[in-house]
């Protein structure tokens, strides 16, 4: 008697079939859940990143521009004596640092923006900046000369079009960029930017050329 109870318990000590089939279902149903769960969330990462690098390729597009104009000051230089004077001072002319927009490039299909970043240290340093739209390769690119060294030609932004630029509301001191912006790998994205930099200081400014 004593040993058929005692087998009888080690019985009662395991799982029912029932009790398997719902331990498997329940961790079935977890595992759908986890699942789902991940998915949405790689989904949702994916999703970011695209967005991520398209506003990125924004942003640099405008900072390019910001950084460059802000930077333009007037042309000054060095007497060999040692003196600081305004380009055209020592004449008795004051001559800005002039901002070129020219308007109606056909080679390069739209307008280009062109200036100066000198230096009060040494001519020698003084560098020639232009925007400009490569319609063969769709980009806004950006040329820069030093005075002394080597050329460059950067690019700012791919797969772009309608490049503009303009007087803004007027303003002799502010220059206004617009462009259609595209993104590199959902080509029916794009974004129409537009926004105005303001050159900081006196003795320059902006003027555009037909």
């Amino acid at each position: 008697m004593m040993k058929l109870l005692h087998k009888n318990n080690l019985l009662r000590q395991g799982f029912t079939l029932v009790e398997v089939l719902t331990s498997a279902l329940i961790v079935a149903l977890l595992a759908t859940v986890l699942f789902v769960v991940l998915r949405s969330n790689l989904s949702t990462m994916a999703w970011g990143q695209k967005h991520m690098d398209f506003n990125y390729k924004i942003q640099y597009f405008m900072k390019q521009f910001y950084t460059d104009i802000k930077k333009i000051n007037p042309h000054v230089y060095v007497h060999k004596y040692g003196h600081l004077y305004v380009k055209g001072e020592a004449s008795g002319e004051y001559f800005p640092n002039v901002v070129r927009i020219e308007k109606d490039i056909v080679n390069n299909s739209g307008s280009e923006l062109s200036f100066v970043l000198s230096s009060l240290k040494s001519d020698s340093e003084a560098m020639a900046i232009k925007y400009y739209y490569d319609k063969k390769t769709k980009t806004v690119m950006r040329h820069v000369k030093p005075a002394n060294g080597s050329e460059r030609f950067i690019p700012v932004a791919r797969n772009s079009q309608d490049l503009r630029f303009h007087v803004a509301d007027n303003d002799p001191k502010s220059v206004r960029i617009t462009c259609k912006i595209f993104d590199d790998k959902r080509s029916e994205v794009f974004e129409d930017v537009d926004f105005t930099v303001r050159l900081e200081g006196d003795l320059m400014t902006v003027k555009v050329f037909e």
